[in-house]
């Protein structure tokens, strides 16, 4: 299995830290962030696989942010 880099997008910690658990377990590797406008500008430097975003959230909703 490849190890992939999952970058995590929402507000709520528990959630973030419930889904980075199940992925770190799973062999990849996680990074988060409970700000869409903070992930919006760590994105492009992390380059991650694949990004997962929270849909409501407030300042930037993830519709947004995956735009």
């Amino acid at each position: 299995m490849k190890k992939l880099l999952f970058y995590l997008v929402d507000d709520d910690p528990m959630i973030l830290k419930l889904f980075s658990a199940a992925l770190k377990d799973a062999g990849h590797d996680v990074k988060t962030a409970t700000s869409s406008v903070l992930a919006l500008e760590e994105i492009p430097e992390v380059n991650p696989d694949c990004v997962l975003t929270d849909i409501l959230m407030p300042a930037l909703d993830g519709l947004d942010l995956g735009r």
